[in-house]
């Protein structure tokens, strides 16, 4: 009979064990806060995510989307999950799964610049730009290259005969004397002309930022409907900006380079030039 008994508190003692590295089940609920932005500070909303009880993905515990500032909160027992994507965000990378603990967790997405050109590419405000080189007096200007010198590039679309066009560059010259050491300008001629005539063109009026002429492809790319369109490459690779016309005093591409160079810039959209001049 003790015999018995013995063997029944073993095997009761043993199922216990066996279950010490399950989650608890009946722990009391907590709130999980999860907020997803790009490198750079700039919230991802509406975007889809899954939270799991493991790595594989085969215990869901909860999945909805962000809100506008990026952020997404559940509750669920105490214990630590693993969050993945529905669908990562174009142009950034995800290392998922992400681990979620109680509290606050902030994941950070970076961008990824990828080879290959821009053929077949459509960029907008928020897209982030694929790598491509344009060459001045046989010197290569490579957009991934000079993200890694310069704090922003600016692309600069225009065309010999625009009138516009000619009517800005002077101010843009002098912004950018104030700002190269920060700043790269690229201005880019998919429309008429010859290289050398871009070239006599840039020695002729005294700029120095590169200008050269491109293929037809950059304007389908920019979705060019004007000329001249001015186009602000963050340092993270993201088309924060896009103005389309002419900007009419160097003021102005003052305070467009000084806002995208500034040490304390946070990452957003800027949709107008009133945006920054306040």
């Amino acid at each position: 009979m003790l015999g018995a008994v013995l063997l029944v508190l073993t095997v009761l003692l043993l199922l216990s064990f066996a279950g010490c590295d399950k989650k608890p089940v009946n722990a009391e609920p907590v709130e999980y806060s999860v907020t997803v932005m790009t490198e750079g500070g700039m919230p991802f909303g509406k975007l889809m995510l899954y939270v799991h009880g493991d790595k594989e993905k085969t215990d869901l515990v909860w999945a909805g989307e962000t809100d506008k500032e990026g952020k997404a909160t559940f509750t669920a027992p105490a214990a630590e999950y693993f969050l993945s994507f529905k669908d990562a965000p174009e142009g950034y990378a995800a290392e998922e799964p992400y681990t979620v603990s109680a509290g606050d967790t902030n994941i950070a997405l970076k961008a990824v610049i990828k080879d290959g050109g821009i053929d077949e590419a459509v960029f907008k405000r928020g897209s982030i730009i694929r790598d491509f080189a344009v060459t001045v007096d046989g010197k290569e200007y490579r957009i991934s290259s000079l993200l890694e010198e310069k704090k922003a590039v600016v692309l600069n679309f225009w065309f010999l005969n625009c009138g516009p066009c000619r009517s800005e560059f002077p101010h843009m010259q002098a912004a950018y004397e104030k700002y190269s050491d920060k700043i790269e300008l690229l201005a880019l001629n998919p429309y008429d002309g010859t290289e050398s005539e871009v070239a006599d063109f840039a020695k002729d009026n005294a700029l120095t930022f590169p200008m050269a002429k491109c293929g037809e492809e950059f304007a389908a790319a920019f979705e060019l409907t004007a000329y001249p369109t001015t186009v602000v490459v963050d340092r993270y690779g993201m088309i924060a900006f896009v103005e389309k016309g002419a900007i009419p005093e160097a003021e102005t591409f003052e305070k467009l380079f000084a806002y995208f160079t500034s040490d304390d810039y946070t990452q957003k959209i800027i949709r107008s030039l009133s945006d920054i001049e306040n």
